[in-house]
Order: C-alpha cells, then structure tokens, then sequence
C-alpha cells in the first residue's frame, strides 16, 4: 500500500473517500489496539476509541478547523491519547463516586445528570434511526460486536473470513457515523455541548 501524505490523507477524510479511511485503519490500528491494550484497557476498547478518534478528525476537517503542525499520524496519536486519557480519567472519577456516594446528592449535578442522560437518549435514537437503515449484514456484524463476540466466532457464524468481518465492520460502522454526524439534530447536539 502506498504511503499517503499528510495532505492526502486530509483531504481523503474531507472527501469521505473510502481508500484514504481504509489507509488510515491499515496504518494505525494496530498501534492504537497496543497502546490502549498496554494502559488497562482491551482491543474493544481500541476498536471504540478509534472510531471516536475518527469522528473528532471528522468534525474538525469538515469545520475547517484542523491545523496541523504535524505530520498527519502525530496528530492522530496526539487525539487518541488524549481521548484515551480522558476516558480513563472518567472511569477513575466514576469508580471514585460509587465508593464515596454519601446519599446527598448536589443539585446541580443531578441536573447535569439529567440533561446529560436526556442528550444521550436523544443520540440514542439517532443512532438506532441509522442503524435500522443499515443492511441486515451491517447489523448483524455490529450486534455480534457490541455483544464482545470474538472476530474468528463472527467469521465462523457468518462463513466468512476473519478480515471480510473486520473490513465489513469498520464499513458498517463508518457508515453509521457518516449517517449520524450529517444528521441536522446530532450537529445541534455536537456543537452545543
């Protein structure tokens, strides 16, 4: 495969072009799968932190809003520790509360609380609203996914080989998130949070 430039890659994602999307898989999954492996987390983690990693370069270069001082694979690596980072901080912050909860809870955060949990009920049906678009392949390779089903498993149920499932997936997902962040709703929600 030949090696993209940092602007060839930009202006692929910019694009939607799928060669450019499945470069940048091909290129840095597995990293992405180590790094998160070696700091407490599992190759679903990976998977997830990945595509969210995705989603964040895809709203900055179709907001013209990335401005890269790097290469291209720096800036990627620079998003997925930092999201990585983030998420870990989260868990930490989660498992803190549950041990602390005292039964008094701060107004405030039960508002935050709910607003939050009403922002994610409303992104749920957006993502169940494209989901039900998808072909019945598309989302029977993301429900076997979502239920930790291992890949050589999913490959053996469906007949097929272990890289059709992960390239059918990453497909099947890319659309989904493609679907969803054109969605005039979610991009209300994205850019008012």
């Amino acid at each position: 495969m030949r090696r993209l430039s940092t602007s060839e890659i930009i202006d692929g994602i910019k694009e939607n072009d799928p060669h450019v999307l499945h470069y940048v898989y091909q290129s840095y999954f597995k990293k992405v799968e180590a790094f998160v492996v070696a700091n407490s987390g599992s190759a679903s983690d990976a998977a997830d932190l990945f595509q969210e990693t995705m989603i964040v370069i895809f709203q900055k270069v179709r907001n013209d809003d990335l401005n890269l001082r790097s290469s291209f694979k720096s800036f990627f690596f620079g998003v997925i520790r930092k999201l990585w980072l983030k998420h870990l901080e989260v868990n930490r912050r989660r498992q803190h509360q549950e041990k602390s909860y005292s039964g008094d809870m701060d107004v405030f955060q039960v508002t935050d609380d709910l607003y939050s949990a009403y922002d994610q009920a409303i992104i749920r049906q957006l993502i169940l609203k494209y989901y039900n678009k998808l072909g019945a392949k598309c989302q029977q390779i993301l429900e076997l996914y979502a239920h930790k089903m291992p890949v050589k498993d999913i490959a053996e149920k469906l007949g097929c080989s272990e890289s059709l499932v992960k390239k059918r997936k990453f497909e099947c997902k890319e659309k989904l998130v493609r679907e969803l962040m054109n969605d005039p709703l979610f991009k209300y929600l994205f850019n008012h949070e």
